[in-house]
């Protein structure tokens, strides 16, 4: 049995923290300032305060809070707010986490202006909830991934603004002068309002309608078709100059993530941020690098690019979540522990606790979806789209180890598994983990219960 899917049409906020299987799930807004190793612990300390002790990274790169009393929301915000923590209403913007201190003011003013424009028309109430815009500001951090509804890049006194995508894939509108681009912002969000309230610019169903926003940026004095170039990056900061850790599946607990602080604080770290694929990073001097890096390897934490676990994504399953159907996160760990050389970084795993995959929105090369003691398993898609059979989670760490035993018996030198998993096809690795045979080849021919081939499992959710 499935559990029942809600459509999710918020994400949870400190205002509005969502409930879940261990109490309530608050989510800071993206933070534009870096974190000093005294706010870190302040933050660890109202995690144990105020909710159940753990503490998240996400995705995008945004701290959460799990375990609140249903009305724990204010006292929380309360608690950052007095760490000196900005916590802001609106639409989540998200910059590079560590921005140096011009690039900061130019934020910092970007979004107040943005959002004092929301709230004295009123506009926000009209946004969908999922509304993101993000920030680049051409350094080693920026969120070039990260999907955003509305994309800004800053770069040599311009704006240049892009909807529905991220770097690569946002379509490109045109740039305006730094200082208008707030203004610019407010009118691409007030022209979205008009499709609907749940309209959005980014995602499969955003509204594709560029020439309509194109002509909106179309009337400013200053305007600009979008540059034939590649904005330049600034390059002043490298992945050498911090050191960059990340929680274990996004979850972390606040006594050692205190610890961690304390380490931080001792050793001389000048700023620590979260950031995309739930890493955090400090920046600091080489001797305190090394030290956090360290302690953090000691406390659990992910020290290392390779690591395995790095390419498997989890929710928080059943320990945590009321439509999770397994515990997600102990089976990840497993997985991760059984198939190292085939979880090379090149592509996702994801294991979700219910359809919904909210640890990993996008599609996956694999992805299990947990119902009851067993995973539906989809290829190259998201949770809730048709699977190609059901296995029971008992087994599922033996058919991928099948899987990883294939892929090195294909590769060629030193090839990426995702680079392998595509020469070998959808088909083959279906044989493999659906397959009953003990070489992964289906012992009649067909389905792994007798199914013929192309037929699928129906979706997991309405």
């Amino acid at each position: 049995m499935v559990n029942a899917i809600t459509p999710r049409r918020a994400c949870p906020t400190l205002a509005v923290p969502m409930p879940t299987g261990d109490g309530c799930l608050a989510r800071l807004p993206p933070l534009l300032t870096p974190l000093t190793p005294d706010q870190l612990a302040g933050l660890a300390r109202a995690a144990t305060a105020h909710g159940n002790g753990l503490v998240e990274i996400t995705k995008r790169g945004n701290w959460q809070i799990r375990g609140l009393a249903e009305d724990g929301g204010p006292a929380l915000a309360a608690a950052l707010a007095d760490l000196g923590l900005d916590l802001p209403d609106g639409p989540p913007i998200s910059a590079d986490p560590l921005l140096p201190p011009e690039n900061v003011a130019v934020a910092h003013g970007f979004a107040e202006v943005l959002r004092a424009r929301l709230t004295e028309s009123g506009l926000s109430a009209r946004l969908a909830p999922k509304i993101a815009l993000t920030l680049d500001f051409g350094t080693a951090q920026a969120p070039r991934g990260l999907n955003g509804d509305i994309r800004i890049a800053f770069r040599a006194g311009r704006a240049e603004l892009a909807i529905g995508g991220d770097e690569n894939s946002a379509r490109r509108l045109g740039s305006v002068p730094v200082d208008a681009a707030a203004e610019a912002a407010f009118a691409l969000l007030e022209q979205l309002a008009g499709y609907g309230q749940f309209a959005r610019l980014s995602g499969a169903a955003g509204i594709h309608d560029d020439a309509a926003f194109a002509a909106i940026l179309g009337g400013h004095p200053e305007f600009a078709d979008p540059s034939a170039a590649t904005a330049a990056r600034d390059g002043r900061e490298t992945a050498s100059d911090l050191a960059m850790i990340a929680f274990p599946f996004g979850q972390a607990e606040a006594g050692p993530l205190a610890e961690l602080a304390a380490t931080a604080r001792a050793a001389g770290i000048a700023a620590i941020a979260a950031a995309p694929d739930r890493r955090l990073l400090f920046a600091g001097p080489a001797a305190a690098r090394a030290a956090i890096r360290a302690a953090a390897e000691r406390l659990g934490f992910i020290t290392d690019a390779g690591d395995p676990r790095q390419s498997v994504f989890a929710c928080a399953g059943s320990a945590g979540c009321a439509s999770g159907a397994l515990p997600t996160r102990i089976l990840a760990a497993e997985l991760a522990a059984a198939v190292p050389d085939l979880l090379d970084g090149s592509f996702a795993l994801h294991v979700s606790g219910c359809a919904k995959g909210c640890a990993h929105p996008e599609a996956a090369a694999i992805s299990l979806a947990a119902l009851d003691n067993a995973l539906a398993i989809v290829l190259e898609g998201r949770p809730r789209d048709p699977a190609r059979g059901i296995v029971p989670a008992k087994e599922i760490a033996g058919r991928l180890g099948r899987l990883a035993a294939a892929v090195a018996q294909a590769r060629i030198a030193d090839e990426a598994s995702a680079l392998v998993l595509r020469r070998l096809g959808a088909a083959a690795i279906e044989d493999v983990l659906l397959g009953s045979g003990v070489d992964g080849t289906r012992k009649d021919g067909s389905g792994s219960d007798g199914r013929e081939r192309d037929r699928r499992q129906p979706r997991l959710s309405a």
